[in-house]
C-alpha cells in the first residue's frame, strides 16, 4: 500500500475499497495500480495490484502478498530480507531488497532516492497536514492527544489515522519537559463553575510590560482556564473578580465554590467579602500544603512547561512569555481532556472549537499595511512576528522594529521558516495601533473567530465573531 501516486507507473484504477490497520481504525482505498521501488542493493521492484491510501501515514510491504507470488522473505534478528519471483519482478541478482527494524520495532527496507519510487517508510506526510507542523501549532501538545484531538475539533486537514510518533525528537519539548512531576489522583466535581482553582505565581523576569506574575483560574469540571500576567501581586484581586464575574455573566452560571492558596491577594479580608456578596464559598488551602489546591498548581506547571517549549521553538527573547502564555492557554482550552472525549472548550461552550486558524507561535509573517501608509514603489506589507490572537480573526503581530505589537488580519503566515534571531528590544510601542507586550491585568481571551480557516503560505482573513472566551 502506498500514500503517494508518485511511485505508482500506472493509472490507480479500480472502486474505493475499505483497508483495516492493525488498531482497528479504516482507511480508503482509492483504487489499485502498478508501482515501482528502487532498493539499495541495486535492483527494481515492480510491484502489480498495488493499493492507494493517500490517508495513510507511511507505506506497507505485504509479506504475504511477496509469499503468494513466490518470492520469499527471510526475518532473522533485526534484518529483513526479500528475494525474486513471482509477480514481484526483479531486475537483476537473487537478493530483491533487504533492510532492519527501525525504533518503532517495524522492518523497514533500504531505498534508493528515484524519480519514480518513493521510500517504503515515512514518519509524516509532509504539507499542511504534517502532524510536526500540528504539534507545534498547538503549543508542543503530545502525539497521543494530538490524536484525540481530531475529532473534537473542525479545521485540522490530517487523519487521526495519519498522526503517530515518529523516531525524531522535539528538542524544545525536552527542554520544558524534562523534570515532571507525577500527578496525584484526585476526583472532578460534575457541574461546571461548582469549584474553580486559582493559583498565582511568580515574580518572573519581566515581561516587556512589566509583568512579573502569571495567575491562572480552572474550571475543575470542564478544565475550562483564564490566565492573566500582573505587573504586582495587588493586581491579582481586581483579576479575580473581573474573571468570575466575566464567566457567570456569559454561561449564566454562578461560581459556587474558589480554592486557592492562603494568600491575602486571594483570601484577605477584602476578597472574602467579595466572595460573600456573590454567595461563593472560599476554600483556602493550609499554609505550606500546596498540594491541597494541586489542581492548579498542576496547572500552572503545565502553562510554565507549554510557554517554555514555544519561546524555545520560536527563537523570541524570555520577555516574550507574557504573549506566549495567552497563546498557550488558548490551545490548552481546545486540547482533549483527560478522558480524551471532548475539548475544555465544548464542555464549558457546548461548542467544538475550531483549530484551523492557529499558527505556530513565533512563525515569521508580513501583515498588509493599511492604505493610507502605503506608497508606491515600497513594499505593501511589513515583516513581523505572530504573537498571539486578538479576536475578530486577527493576530497580534510584534513588527520588526521588535518594539510595537499591531493587530492585524490580513497577515501571510510562513510557519516553516527556520526560527527567528533572539530579539532584544526594550521599550513598548505606543500609538492608537500599538498595544503593549503582554495582556497585563486582563483574562486570556480568544474568540472563535479567530481560529477560523487560513492555510499555511496564504493570506489569513478570517471570519466574524462567536463567544468571546
Amino acid at each position: 500500500m502506498l500514500t503517494d501516486e508518485a511511485g505508482f507507473i500506472s493509472t490507480v484504477t479500480g472502486p474505493p475499497k475499505s483497508v483495516a490497520l492493525a488498531d482497528d481504525h479504516y482507511l480508503q482505498a482509492e483504487g489499485t495500480g502498478a508501482a515501482t521501488v528502487v532498493t539499495r542493493v541495486g535492483t527494481r521492484l515492480n510491484l502489480a495490484d498495488t493499493l492507494s491510501v493517500p490517508s495513510m501515514a507511511h507505506n506497507l510491504f505485504s509479506v504475504r502478498a511477496v509469499c503468494k507470488r513466490g518470492g520469499t522473505v527471510v526475518l532473522e534478528n533485526d534484518h529483513v530480507a526479500i528475494y525474486k519471483g513471482g509477480r514481484v519482478e526483479v531486475i537483476g541478482g537473487e537478493l530483491a531488497a533487504e533492510g532492519n527494524a527501525n525504533v518503532d520495532d517495524e522492518y523497514e527496507l533500504d531505498l534508493k532516492a528515484d524519480t519514480n519510487a518513493i521510500a517504503a517508510r515515512a514518519t509524516y506526510r509532509q504539507g499542511h497536514g504534517d502532524a510536526q507542523l500540528w504539534h507545534r501549532r498547538l503549543c508542543h501538545l503530545g502525539i497521543d492527544n494530538l490524536r484525540r484531538l481530531v475529532p473534537l475539533v473542525t479545521g485540522m486537514d490530517i487523519q487521526a489515522a495519519a498522526i503517530e510518533r515518529g523516531p525524531g525528537v522535539c528538542h524544545p519539548c525536552v527542554k520544558a519537559h524534562m523534570e515532571r512531576t507525577p500527578l496525584a489522583s484526585i476526583t472532578r466535581v460534575a457541574t461546571k463553575l461548582e469549584l474553580v482553582h486559582i493559583n498565582l505565581g511568580g515574580p518572573m523576569s519581566p515581561t516587556r510590560g512589566g509583568g512579573k506574575y502569571c495567575m491562572g483560574m480552572r474550571d475543575d469540571a470542564t478544565g475550562y482556564s483564564v490566565v492573566s500576567v500582573l505587573k504586582s501581586k495587588d493586581e491579582a484581586r481586581a483579576a479575580v473578580k473581573g474573571w468570575i464575574r466575566n464567566l457567570q455573566t456569559q454561561s449564566g452560571v454562578k461560581v459556587k465554590r474558589v480554592r486557592a492558596d492562603n494568600a491575602d491577594e486571594l483570601m484577605g479580608a477584602e476578597m472574602q467579602a467579595f466572595y460573600k456578596d456573590e454567595g461563593i464559598t472560599p476554600e483556602p488551602s493550609t499554609p505550606y500544603t500546596p498540594e491541597q489546591n494541586g489542581v492548579a498548581e498542576r496547572f500552572n506547571r503545565t502553562l510554565m512547561n507549554r510557554t517554555r517549549a514555544v519561546l524555545f521553538d520560536s527563537g523570541l527573547s524570555v520577555d516574550f512569555w507574557g504573549e506566549a502564555l495567552h497563546a498557550v492557554t488558548a490551545a490548552i482550552n481546545r486540547l482533549p481532556t483527560t478522558d480524551g472525549r471532548t475539548s475544555p472548550w465544548e464542555a464549558f461552550w457546548g461548542a467544538k472549537p475550531n483549530v484551523a486558524g492557529l499558527r505556530v507561535w513565533g512563525s515569521p509573517c508580513y501583515a498588509l499595511k493599511p492604505g493610507l501608509q502605503q506608497r508606491k514603489l515600497e513594499p505593501k506589507a511589513a515583516l513581523g512576528w505572530i504573537v498571539g490572537y486578538a479576536g475578530g480573526g486577527a493576530y497580534r503581530i510584534l513588527m520588526e522594529d521588535n518594539k510595537t505589537i499591531l493587530i492585524r488580519r490580513d497577515v501571510f503566515i510562513i510557519e516553516n521558516e527556520p526560527p527567528s534571531p533572539t530579539t532584544t528590544g526594550t521599550t513598548g510601542g505606543s500609538g492608537s495601533d500599538a498595544d503593549t507586550l503582554c495582556s497585563v491585568g486582563s483574562p486570556s481571551v480568544l474568540s472563535e473567530s479567530n481560529v477560523g480557516s487560513s492555510g499555511n503560505g496564504r493570506w489569513a482573513g478570517m471570519g466574524s465573531a462567536a463567544p468571546t472566551f
